[in-house]
């Protein structure tokens, strides 16, 4: 490494602090609860199908998948900006569920 030359010169930009409040109460778990739910944009048309899952409030979950695999589509459903076709889906009372997506960290620039 020492031998490399620098490509660029080190940006030091003014880094902003974020953090999030910390909770009002303890939301009990599970706090978000599918079963054989479908999601998708043109109904009868479901992107994915038949969900059966339980997120508890100390659970962290990751979504890992190529383009066009639904990653986006699973966290607007989470998020309530997609309402699901069938199945049923249970939101712990009190949850706030938000995305911060890739592109909205461009628009902060």
């Amino acid at each position: 490494l020492e031998k490399m030359k620098p490509i660029a010169a080190i940006v030091n930009d003014n880094v902003r602090p974020f953090s999030f409040p910390e909770p009002v109460k303890t939301v009990a778990s599970p706090i978000i609860a599918l079963n054989n739910v479908n999601v998708g944009y043109v109904e009868g048309e479901p992107i994915l199908k038949k969900m059966t899952l339980r997120i508890d409030a100390d659970d962290r979950i990751a979504l890992l998948g190529a383009n066009g695999n639904g990653k986006s589509t699973f966290a607007k459903l989470l998020s309530g900006r997609l309402k699901q076709e069938s199945g049923t889906m249970t939101v712990a009372p009190g949850l706030k569920v938000a995305i911060f997506a890739q592109h909205q960290l461009d628009d902060l620039r």
